[in-house]
């Protein structure tokens, strides 16, 4: 009986033990589960910070790109009209020269064959009166 009573007290030990030794890991495993989630509540924090600033930073730089082509443009139509108003002044120019042209010849046409019908009359002999 005492030897009985031995292996219940060495059973109950033991039962007593392995129930210490798993409630010791259960509290090891809530600790580092609680460890881990803080860290992962700190991850994520942190993934959703950096994805905040992240579409801040598109949001700003897309807005200065629209900007910049919206300027870009603005400058272009600019440039376009003056190269436009610089080529109908250069066509009118070109038009005014040509009818200074004409008319610079038309009259140096016609001094030239009086000078010549002049000379030719002076050639016959004929004095002018």
């Amino acid at each position: 009986e005492t030897s009985m009573q031995e292996c219940h007290a060495i059973a109950s030990r033991k039962a007593s033990h392995h129930v210490q030794v798993t409630h010791d890991l259960e509290n090891q495993y809530e600790h580092k589960l609680a460890l881990e989630m803080e860290r992962y509540d700190a991850l994520s924090e942190e993934i959703e910070a950096v994805q905040q600033r992240c579409e801040g930073l598109l949001e700003a730089q897309q807005t200065q790109h629209l900007i910049a082509i919206r300027n870009a443009e603005v400058r272009t139509k600019r440039v376009e009209k003056e190269l436009r108003q610089q080529i109908d002044r250069l066509h009118e120019d070109a038009r005014h020269n040509e009818q200074m042209f004409r008319e610079v010849f038309s009259v140096s046409v016609m001094w030239s064959l009086l000078y010549t019908f002049e000379w030719a009359y002076i050639g016959t002999g004929s004095t002018r009166t």
